[in-house]
């Protein structure tokens, strides 16, 4: 097999492959095989018709098809690992030649990833704060463990409410005399922190004694997310019924045994701290992989961005978007109403942060190009085994999963970040600093995005709790007690985004947009082209 590589533009290649007599001939023949087996004539039973009397039957040309059908397809996939081509578009077909007992010669034409000669990302000198885990915080890691094993018992000290205290109330809250839409309950069991409610409201309710009730007005935030409430003035009306306190159990060798598989409350200790360690040491490494990233990405303008890649990762990010507004039980009308913007703003934010990613994408993969840092196939099937024991489910049917929903070049593209990412920090002069010694700005350039349980981290979105406030607010002044977190914060898992809901704002993005990458490395069959 021969194939030829020719540019029309830095973003563009032509492949002229050209399969060799052999192999087509060989084709040909398999072909013919399938067909005999099909052919039906009198006299003889299916697949036993004599091959001269079947060749009367089966032409050439009626062969072509399924012999391009099986040629092509793999010629293409050789040609792209032969080459180390990456489309990133749909592939635009041309067949050259495909007569019988000659070479079968055909052409396909698709975008690909620019890759840009990136300068000075070795030796990066900067600061970055750095955690030390105290015994504080082991113990207040501890602490959430207990209370994750805490009974809530009535308090038996007759006292006022003090912050931090849990307490069984009824409450109304009103706008103009009205009820505010679900903001009214009975024998509510709220935690009394401020870090859960608007400015004011834990103030007010300080200092309450058990039978007691309380009225206040509070003037909710400008910048409050539901736009129907902000900068509005609420009545509250609450009644304490009780207070109450978590029991939580000692911290002893049996509490150790009964939440953790070490003996003593000593190794469980250590264990905490271990896990506190590596989750602060990877967050110190993402910070400094995102800070250089950021002063990278200046080598990689908009202009070299296909269009085919930012009109893929616009729709990565319209997917992942449409799934976290659908997780916080939000309609879109209210996702966009809360966020003050209307449809057509909100695809073009969607649009800009594409075009952000699609830079940083042509930036990592340039990198892991110079330092052959590319993942192999290999490091994903071992990244998969982990994380289908994590799930409880076998290979084959988290693959199963991964080709019905299309992921695998997110999954690829995650672990070739997280490489890239430990790379530059390996290479990174990094002067590590206490804890609010360094005042800059975040990277304007590099947030995280969803992620595979790789070590790569990915964009966090500016609307990742959407609706949570307003849920607080408008329907419930007081969150239910929350429970405490685990002492390990662990990784993220891996598992690949669902598919999003087909809607009306999917569809005018798409056509804003254009359509998806396609998955790369897969030859489409020539008679199901799209």
């Amino acid at each position: 097999m021969q194939v030829k590589v020719s540019e029309s533009s830095p973003f563009e290649r032509t492949l002229e492959v050209t399969v060799t007599v052999d192999q087509v001939e060989g084709a040909y023949q398999k072909a013919f095989g399938r067909a005999a087996k099909r052919l039906r004539l009198p006299g003889f039973r299916p697949g036993k018709v004599p091959i001269p009397m079947a060749k009367k039957y089966i032409s050439d040309e009626g062969l072509s098809g399924d012999v391009v059908d099986e040629v092509v397809p793999k010629a293409y996939v050789e040609a792209l690992r032969q080459e180390n081509l990456e489309p990133i578009s749909q592939p635009k077909w041309e067949l050259v030649q495909r007569e019988r007992g000659k070479e079968l010669v055909f052409k396909v034409s698709f975008e690909v990833k620019p890759v840009v000669d990136v300068q000075n990302y070795k030796g990066v000198k900067l600061k970055n704060e750095k955690d030390d885990i105290s015994d504080e915080t082991v113990n207040n890691s501890l602490d959430e463990l207990r209370g994750n094993q805490s009974r809530i018992v009535d308090l038996e000290e007759d006292r006022e409410l003090r912050e931090g205290d849990l307490a069984l109330v009824d409450y109304r809250s009103t706008l103009d005399g009205e009820t505010v839409d679900g903001g009214a309950a009975s024998n509510y069991l709220m935690e009394v922190r401020r870090e859960h409610f608007i400015p004011g409201f834990v103030d007010n309710l300080v200092g309450c004694k058990k039978g007691e009730e309380k009225e206040f007005d509070i003037t909710f935030p400008e910048d409050y997310p539901n736009q129907a409430l902000a900068g509005k003035l609420v009545h509250f009306h609450f009644n304490l019924h009780q207070l109450k306190t978590r029991e939580l159990p000692e911290a002893n060798d049996e509490f150790a045994k009964s939440v953790s598989p070490h003996a003593t409350i000593d190794e469980l200790r250590k264990d905490i701290r271990e896990r506190l360690e590596a989750n602060a040491e990877r967050k110190v490494r993402e910070q400094v992989a995102i800070k250089i990233i950021d002063k990278l990405l200046t080598q990689v303008t908009n202009e070299m961005v296909p269009k085919s890649l930012h009109q893929y990762r616009t729709q990565v990010e319209l997917r992942r978007r449409i799934q976290q507004i659908e997780q916080a039980g939000l309609t879109m009308e209210r996702y966009l109403a809360d966020r003050n913007v209307n449809q057509n703003q909100w695809i073009q934010e969607l649009s800009v942060m594409g075009m952000l990613e699609s830079r940083v994408e042509i930036l990592l993969n340039s990198l892991a190009n110079k330092e052959d840092l590319h993942p192999t196939d290999a490091e994903i099937e071992e990244l998969l085994g982990v994380e289908a024991q994590n799930r409880g489910v076998s290979l084959s049917q988290l693959k199963a999963g991964i080709d019905k929903e299309g992921s695998e070049p997110l999954i690829r593209y995650a672990l070739l970040r997280a490489k890239v990412m430990d790379f530059l920090f390996d290479n990174a002069e990094v002067e590590f600093v206490p804890v609010g010694t360094v005042i800059e700005d975040e990277p304007a350039a590099v947030e995280e995005e969803k992620k595979p349980k790789a070590k790569a981290k990915t964009k966090k979105a500016d609307d990742e709790k959407a609706g949570e406030e307003g849920e607080a607010a408008e329907a419930k002044p007081a969150k239910k007690a929350k429970e405490s977190k685990e002492a390990e914060e662990g990784e993220a898992e891996a598992k690949p985004a669902k598919k999003a809901k087909e809607t009306k704002v999917k569809a005018e993005a798409e056509t804003a947009e254009g359509e998806e990458k396609p998955k790369p490395k897969r030859a489409p069959k020539k008679k199901t082209e799209e």
